[in-house]
């Protein structure tokens, strides 16, 4: 699925906006403050959650509307990590 990953300024903004989520489904890297929503609607969702972070006074850093990669859908379907092709001199 594609993703929204948004960026904060603060623990207490990543907590804040984590408040105004109204889904459970979401990651978080509290190293980076860092915010990552898995998005179904696209850019309109992503774009209605910025405006409420927005709109509730919470600062936005930094945000990336994220599509799937290859590598990313070939790991959602198999337990193991993509390899790639040996390279013989």
């Amino acid at each position: 699925r594609d993703v929204l990953e948004v960026h904060f300024g603060s623990l207490e903004d990543l907590e804040k906006a984590i408040g105004l989520l109204n889904r459970e489904e979401y990651g978080t890297d509290t190293a980076t403050a860092q915010l990552t929503i898995p998005v179904s609607d696209g850019s309109a969702l992503s774009l209605a959650m910025l405006r409420r972070f927005e709109d509730a006074g919470i600062p936005i850093i930094d945000f990336h509307y994220r599509r799937p990669t290859l590598d990313d859908v070939f790991m959602s379907h198999t337990d193991e990590e993509p390899t790639g092709a040996e390279v013989s001199p």
